[in-house]
């Protein structure tokens, strides 16, 4: 079956997103172009406030782009439903949520990235105000800076306050991923490690920091993420030694054997114990 791939009014697949930038949008005066992310897969009961949450911004220059992994349930009915408010959007199979990141960030055309996932919303207000630092802080220091602000989960988990003093790389305190806003040049620079296919947000966020990159930390609620993302959900013994794997590897590849075989532990007999409880 032929993979669907749209974009407002040239519907074809381009050989690079770039060929089509200055055609649609463009950075303007003071007002950078965002591109902001949603993959997806079967989630047709949740990307629609998504994509109301995205419509509804008090800001003009933004590219909105959809990944969906070809769900089969009403996610292209939803997203057709939108079509006028969505810059591009495409479905296809892909290896999973990290490889569906990829994609969208080489169709990227924006200044800066923000991901957000089905479910999640944006506030209005705090969201723009990030855009406004981003301008400031591209001045300073060109791409080489992440924006972050704090993300509140909506049901399940309390609000997380990622102060400055909260953060703590190689203890794994690094900001939520639906909080951060990411120059798109940088971010071309650090592609999602498909060989994480769970935590390849958190091997980024420590491979950047190595590379001396700046996090600059806003402590305002940007975004109200839903619980039990794929990287939270920890249902049982075997989930664990799959995420402790991983874990292990990430740290591992981002600082030596020593401390990727302590941090692991700890991660295990942590999320271990929190089992027994359930159970």
């Amino acid at each position: 079956m032929k993979k669907h791939i749209y974009h407002k009014k040239v519907q074809q697949k381009f050989r690079h997103p770039r060929s089509y930038k200055n055609y649609l949008k463009k950075t303007k005066k003071n007002e950078p172009l965002i591109t902001i992310i949603t993959v997806t897969y079967n989630c047709g009961n949740l990307l629609e406030q998504t994509i109301k949450s995205v419509k509804s911004l008090a800001y003009n220059n933004l590219e909105y782009i959809i990944i969906d992994g070809k769900s089969k349930d009403q996610t292209i009915d939803i997203i057709k439903k939108y079509n006028n408010s969505i810059d591009f959007w495409m479905s296809q199979k892909d290896s999973g949520i990290y490889n569906a990141m990829n994609k969208g960030i080489k169709y990227a055309s924006g200044d800066a990235i923000f991901f957000l996932n089905a479910g999640d919303k944006l506030r209005n207000r705090e969201f723009i105000n990030l855009i406004k630092y981003y301008n400031k802080n591209n001045k300073l220091y060109g791409n080489n800076f992440v924006l972050y602000g704090t993300t509140k989960y909506k049901k399940g988990y309390p609000g997380f306050s990622f102060l400055k003093e909260n953060f703590i790389p190689f203890l794994g305190r690094l900001p939520s991923h639906q909080s951060m806003l990411i120059p798109r040049k940088l971010q071309l620079r650090n592609m999602y490690d498909e060989k994480f296919p769970i935590s390849a947000d958190k091997d980024f966020k420590l491979k950047i920091y190595k590379k001396k990159v700046r996090y600059i930390n806003k402590n305002f609620i940007v975004c109200l993420s839903l619980p039990d993302g794929k990287s939270q959900n920890i249902k049982n013994h075997l989930n664990l030694r799959v995420r402790t794997l991983e874990i292990y590897n990430i740290f591992r590849k981002n600082y030596n054997f020593l401390w990727a075989f302590i941090y692991s532990s700890m991660f295990y007999l942590w999320n271990f114990r929190k089992i027994i409880n359930k159970d």
